[in-house]
């Protein structure tokens, strides 16, 4: 009988290992601190710090987001409703809902790297906030400078600078799954999807 359970104990193993993976960072409740202030840029560095994204950002953001996935290019109009309501949301909100961050070029201002954050509000954990990191992406012509790290920590920081925020979570594919692993983050439960 022991056998015939780690036999099934395998095979679930290696269904899991073909799904894509739900990674999180887990973390112990601490003081939270503020949200990070704009860094300042060192003299002669390629790439500014990262930064809430602006309506002038969506000719080198669009076509950036359509490096990570099916991503049809949106209205001026509706490019800044969007990014005012991010901004709006974020802005000293005691419980924002989403950041999204970007990373430009110094030379053109270009936006080579971004990622965003969005909150949960829960029930459980007397009331606590979890953190999503979605839609991590780095330029081609930029990737291997730290801009992935970049962005994934700034995300961090301001889960950590929201009040009861416990673990912050992204889904990754396989391959990316060791990346996110030198960030701190951890495999944890598989990702489920249903596409509407």
């Amino acid at each position: 009988m022991p056998p015939a359970r780690a036999h099934t104990h395998r095979a679930s193993a290696r269904q899991q290992e073909r799904l894509t993976t739900t990674t999180t960072i887990l973390r112990r409740p601490r003081p939270r601190p503020p949200a990070p202030a704009p860094a300042t840029m060192a003299s002669g560095a390629l790439y500014n710090p990262p930064r809430d994204v602006t309506p002038e950002d969506r000719n080198s953001l669009m076509p950036l987001l359509r490096q990570l996935t099916s991503a049809p290019d949106v209205s001026e109009e509706a490019f800044a409703a969007r990014v005012a309501m991010l901004n709006r949301d974020g802005d000293g909100d005691a419980m924002p809902r989403q950041f999204c961050v970007v990373v430009p070029r110094t030379s053109d201002n270009c936006i080579v790297a971004t990622a965003s954050v969005t909150f949960e509000y829960k029930l459980l954990r007397s009331c606590a906030v979890c953190a999503h990191v979605e839609d991590v992406v780095v330029d081609a012509s930029a990737r291997g400078a730290g801009l992935g790290k970049m962005v994934v920590d700034a995300c961090v920081q301001r889960a950590r600078a929201v009040e009861g925020c416990y673990k912050v979570i992204l889904d990754c594919a396989e391959k990316n799954v060791a990346f996110y692993e030198k960030l701190g983050f951890q495999r944890k439960e598989v990702q489920m999807a249903m596409y509407l």
